[in-house]
């Protein structure tokens, strides 16, 4: 979904401080469980991206759903945001969520991350939306530091949706 995420954000027009990203649409019956494409934006989309964003969501089942739950303020998984170009190699937690749009790093098993933290993007950040506030999952990794919890490459498991 990450393709479909970029050639939104790519389309001039796309408002400054949107999000793009996706939400996993549960199999129902006819409809095999998938992705939805979310975009939130502060103003109306203009045509143009109205327009790609149409393009890349196709006629996908569960749009109402993904919508629903977007306006609550819930998204599975965030690909594009403000700041997330600056995300990139090595950075204490304070400096990542300075530089982005992402206000809180979580720890997984409820570890608590300090603002000194060291935290390697590995160039792959995708936070989530809860409750409204875009939130970075990340876990304990050797020398002490931390890093996002979904890698850069998917493994088998998790790649399949």
């Amino acid at each position: 979904m990450d393709h479909a995420a970029a050639s939104v954000a790519a389309v001039a027009g796309l408002p400054s401080g949107s999000l793009v990203g996706s939400s996993l649409v549960l199999a129902s019956s006819g409809s095999p469980q998938h992705l939805g494409l979310v975009v939130l934006a502060p103003e109306p989309l203009p045509a143009e991206v109205a327009t790609a964003v149409a393009a890349a969501a196709g006629a996908e089942a569960g749009g109402a759903w993904v919508a629903a739950r977007a306006a609550a303020g819930t998204v599975d998984r965030v690909a594009v945001f403000p700041g997330r170009e600056d995300l990139v190699g090595v950075l204490a937690a304070r400096d990542l969520l300075a530089l982005s749009a992402v206000e809180a790093l979580v720890g997984l098993g409820g570890l608590a991350v300090p603002p000194d933290a060291v935290v390697d993007t590995r160039g792959h950040v995708r936070p989530r939306l809860a409750d409204g506030r875009l939130v970075l999952d990340v876990q304990p990794s050797r020398g002490g530091r931390w890093v996002p919890f979904e890698p850069p490459v998917q493994h088998a498991c998790c790649s399949a949706h």
